[in-house]
């Protein structure tokens, strides 16, 4: 699926955000922080120990009958020597998305560019490391500049994170009630939901508008398989993903509301 930067940037957003708040909220209480985790590093220290400069993914869909297309996505990731993803490169839009890092594994800024236009985010923490505010930028040429589009700040209280703008005015919050976090916008509608289920293997529960995802993990914290569930129960989506020392090599996403699946391969090179 392709997007435009602006939308890129979003999802990007809301991916890191969310990473760091259930970490703020969930972690304590549940104490798995790695299932948390940014995805692009959640295999960081594998990647240290592998001594991985650079990953190249490829991606190729199929429909029902076996009948390959040609390669739909080729991406190329960069890592520093912490194992921290610096770089992403996307060969087929023509995206480049860079990573500064504050101490660990925290995100300073985002920086997103292709061949017209040029957008950052740039994250505030305070000295616990709980992310304060955000504010989103744009690469004016006039200027040769970054201009300032808008900021969010967040409030932590004992159970609850409030999202407000720059007027003050809340957006959104995140409630905690024993461990499940919802996310609630200013209205009362909840957005989504989020709880962990201990067992043989670890779940993690998301549900988005009138869908449901499943995150099954193993004990090291490594993603096993996921899928996304319809409000009457049937499985639309399933993901199988597949390690070798401790990185992932492989993936396959079954798509049955389309009937058609991808199978994404990574190499990892030194």
């Amino acid at each position: 699926m392709k997007y435009s930067l602006n939308s890129r940037i979003m999802i990007l957003n809301n991916l890191v955000v969310l990473s760091i708040l259930l970490s703020s909220i969930l972690y304590p209480v549940i104490g798995q922080n790695q299932i948390f985790m940014f995805e692009p590093n959640r295999e960081h220290k594998s990647i240290k120990e592998n001594n991985v400069r650079y990953s190249t993914v490829y991606s190729q869909e199929f429909d029902v009958n076996n009948e390959g297309r040609d390669l739909i996505h080729e991406m190329t990731n960069y890592y520093d020597e912490e194992g921290r993803i610096i770089k992403e490169i996307d060969h087929e839009l023509g995206d480049t998305i860079r990573y500064v890092y504050e101490d660990g594994l925290n995100i300073r800024d985002v920086l997103l560019s292709n061949n017209f236009t040029q957008e950052s985010i740039h994250y505030e923490y305070n000295a616990q490391g709980k992310l304060m505010e955000q504010c989103e930028y744009h690469f004016s040429d006039q200027s040769g500049e970054y201009i300032l589009d808008s900021c969010i700040f967040y409030r932590y209280y004992e159970n609850s994170i409030i999202v407000n703008n720059e007027i003050d005015q809340m957006i959104e919050r995140y409630e905690l009630e024993d461990d499940e976090m919802k996310k609630i916008d200013r209205r009362g509608e909840i957005l989504g939901e989020y709880f962990l289920k201990a067992g043989e293997y670890i779940d993690k529960v998301h549900t988005y508008g009138s869908y449901i995802y499943y995150y099954e993990y193993r004990n090291d914290g490594q993603l096993r398989n996921s899928k996304r569930v319809n409000s009457e129960g049937e499985i639309l989506t399933h993901n199988t993903f597949t390690y070798e020392n401790g990185l992932q090599i492989w993936s396959l996403s079954v798509k049955y509301d389309s009937n058609t699946f991808d199978y994404r391969t990574i190499r990892y090179y030194e």
